[in-house]
């Protein structure tokens, strides 16, 4: 940054994606039922990270494809702290973008995708968990 130069976030849109941050989370988790057989896809992402920028059309297509009983959100990890969930901590975020799946059975969990960022594979793997539950 040159002096007196501002810079700008890089903004990353997805227009179905529901944007959570620490206290949304919980409402969200909550409000969306999962305890009714939904789940919840969730991103953990920094606008500043090219990898993020990379994989934010395929969140976007997901989004769109909408699978069924699927939420698909995000969580911006500079600008709040990763949420727990009665003081458990369900995502361990060492990189991004991480993905996490969210969904109760019988009580909450998360299970971290780490398999490719490219729509076809995700697409398969929330399958999967879709069909397997």
């Amino acid at each position: 940054e040159e002096a007196g130069e501002e810079w700008t976030v890089p903004e990353l849109t997805c227009e179905k994606c529901i944007d959570l941050n620490e206290d949304t989370f919980l409402e969200t988790v909550d409000k969306n039922n999962l305890r009714d057989d939904s789940l919840l896809l969730v991103e953990f992402y920094s606008p500043f990270c090219g990898s993020c920028q990379e994989f934010a059309p395929v969140l976007n297509r997901l989004a769109d494809y909408q699978v069924p009983n699927t939420i698909v959100a995000r969580f911006d990890i500079t600008e709040q702290n990763i949420p727990k969930y009665n003081n458990q901590e369900l995502f361990q975020v060492e990189s991004t973008p991480t993905l996490y799946l969210v969904g109760y059975s019988p009580s909450i969990y998360a299970e971290m995708y780490s398999g490719k960022h490219e729509f076809d594979a995700i697409l398969q793997w929330l399958t999967k968990k879709r069909n397997s539950r």
